[in-house]
């Protein structure tokens, strides 16, 4: 029917056939993609073991990691820090964290921390990474309580922390935040 058709393409010629007229054997994955990190990185416009630089690019890039997985409904109990220096040579640490979040701060707070620790002002870097590990949905957690804890001071937190998020996505921005998280960014010179 198609001889110069089937001339080029050779006994590849019936196979395209049928998967043209919708036959075929291959099998479609239609499985939602379930990352189990977030992350994201940039290089900088130049090389530097400034702090303040690095500090600066940190929170641009936790503020992007919490966005997407706030947007993919995911929360993580790992933070990782990644730092390519001068010379190619890739620093990874990586910090555990209480209670899998999503948040904003504590992502950056954390980075922060695994910045101080492990910045050594002897090398120059130029690129830094901010990476959320060990998804998982938020509904899939429980919280182990103890009878040491106050019940009413931990619904009274977990109240305002979700009102205040709440608030945020109606105003599709974050305007407001808890006491704390004003403190920790005032420490870190954010915002």
């Amino acid at each position: 029917r198609f001889p110069r058709v089937k001339k080029i393409f050779g006994k590849m010629y019936y196979t395209i056939k049928d998967w043209v007229n919708g036959y075929g054997n291959d099998k479609i994955d239609t499985e939602d993609f379930d990352p189990k990190s977030i992350g994201n990185s940039t290089t900088f416009s130049y090389n530097t073991n400034s702090f303040d630089v690095i500090k600066k690019y940190i929170s641009v890039l936790a503020k992007e990691v919490s966005d997407r997985a706030k947007k993919a409904d995911k929360i993580g109990d790992s933070i990782q820090l990644i730092l390519k220096d001068s010379e190619m040579k890739v620093l990874s640490r990586s910090k555990k964290i209480d209670k899998p979040t999503n948040d904003y701060s504590i992502i950056l707070a954390t980075s922060l921390k695994l910045l101080e620790k492990n910045l050594k002002d002897s090398k120059s870097y130029r690129l830094a990474g901010v990476i959320l590990q060990n998804l998982v949905d938020p509904h899939e957690v429980l919280e182990q309580m103890s009878i040491f804890d106050n019940y009413e001071e931990i619904k009274e937190k977990y109240a305002t922390k979700l009102l205040i998020g709440e608030l945020n996505r109606k105003m599709k921005k974050d305007v407001f935040k808890t006491a704390g998280d004003s403190l920790r960014d005032k420490k870190y010179g954010i915002r």
